[in-house]
């Protein structure tokens, strides 16, 4: 059975290697503003993909690296350890040992339960992540209850056209096996609108950003109170859309400004019916996120329009391209290595307790 202990440290890990994601994918997307492709939709998707994926498998790196690479990996606190011996940090030896064990004594103080002020935050983190919990759970009966009152237009292999009186805004989700593009109703009187709802729907499940969508979703209990995630959130559904639209276009050869013109007009109809209507996780709306049309909606939307008619740039280079994810893979897979519980005694670990130990014996010798 698993401690609670590990667990903890397990859910702690998780967030902090998110930051460092965060914070290594918003340098490097700085450094493509700054190279002039910041207008590069699709590259910059893929660069916040990459952060995601080198997270999820640095666990996995890390492990092989220890096994057959150079062994240990030194953390950071092995890092000021050094430091601290060397004589660069002045700071009582004591007080030094504590802080660099603040974590695990934290984590130790809340599972034994001697912390009230540590337990009440806990239980805190545990009563947001209950309710984003039940919050997503209500979204994915909701988006099935509306798939299942929906009556099929089409069927295309494993995709279902399909039409609802309920919505007011196209949408697409998946099941198990099938993929589902639910239309309002009212959209059927406009072919042109609904040719447009329906590829721009198409165009998400070609990118698998419902798998996306739906992984985010639930995973978000976790790190619910964690602003990394809903940074690499935002940028993550903002991407995916710019690339989308553009990627439409391509397609279809549909124009810019009749593109943006279908993106106003089912906003438009969507909240003169439904002002208030919410739009659920587990689905990838075609406009609005969200309380529809509140001002985070409302500023999505123009900024959406505002890039179409900006347009689109080029993608970097190959060389450029792949420049850009090794530097930010190195720089995720360090600060997640240098987080790392140090599994050994290194020879400055012992000097270290060696000082700490003396400082003890003699502050007890001499009160």
């Amino acid at each position: 059975m698993i401690r609670p202990e590990a667990l903890m440290n397990l859910l702690i890990d998780a967030n902090l290697a998110l930051m460092i994601a965060a914070l290594a994918f918003a340098l490097i997307e700085g450094c493509m503003r700054f190279a002039g492709y910041g207008r590069a939709y699709s590259a910059r998707l893929r660069l916040v993909m990459a952060a995601v994926y080198v997270v999820a498998l640095s666990p996995l790196v890390l492990f092989f690296f220890r096994t057959y690479g150079g062994g240990e990996i030194p953390g950071f606190s092995d890092l000021m350890i050094a430091q601290f011996l060397k004589g660069n940090i002045s700071i009582h030896p004591i007080l030094f040992d504590d802080l660099l064990s603040a974590r695990s004594s934290a984590v130790a103080m809340v599972a034994e339960g001697r912390a009230p002020l540590l337990i009440l935050l806990a239980f805190l983190l545990i009563g947001a992540a209950l309710a984003r919990l039940i919050y997503v759970a209500m979204n994915l009966f909701q988006v099935m209850s509306l798939v299942r009152g929906a009556i099929t237009l089409r069927r295309i292999g494993r995709i279902q056209v399909m039409v609802s009186d309920r919505v007011h805004v196209p949408f697409s989700t998946r099941g198990l096996r099938r993929f589902y593009v639910v239309l309002p109703q009212d959209i059927l009187m406009d072919a042109p609108l609904m040719k447009v709802a329906i590829g721009h729907e198409l165009q998400h499940i070609r990118q698998r950003d419902l798998e996306c969508e739906i992984l985010a979703a639930v995973l978000s209990p976790l790190f619910v109170l964690n602003p990394a995630f809903w940074y690499l959130s935002q940028k993550l559904r903002g991407l995916r859309e710019f690339a989308c639209d553009f990627e439409y276009m391509r397609r279809s050869g549909c124009a810019r400004v009749d593109y943006a013109r279908s993106l106003v007009k089912v906003a438009e109809a969507a909240f003169l019916q439904a002002p208030q209507r919410t739009m659920f996780a587990f689905s990838v709306p075609f406009v609005g996120r969200s309380r529809l049309f509140s001002r985070t909606a409302r500023s999505g939307l123009k900024t959406r329009v505002n890039v179409l008619v900006a347009g689109e740039v080029g993608k970097p280079g190959q060389m450029l391209n792949m420049g850009l994810l090794v530097v930010l893979a190195g720089m995720i897979l360090t600060g997640t290595a240098m987080l790392q519980k140090s599994t050994g005694w290194s020879h400055d670990r012992i000097m270290m307790s060696t000082v700490v130990n003396l400082e003890r014996l003699n502050s007890r010798n001499n009160p």
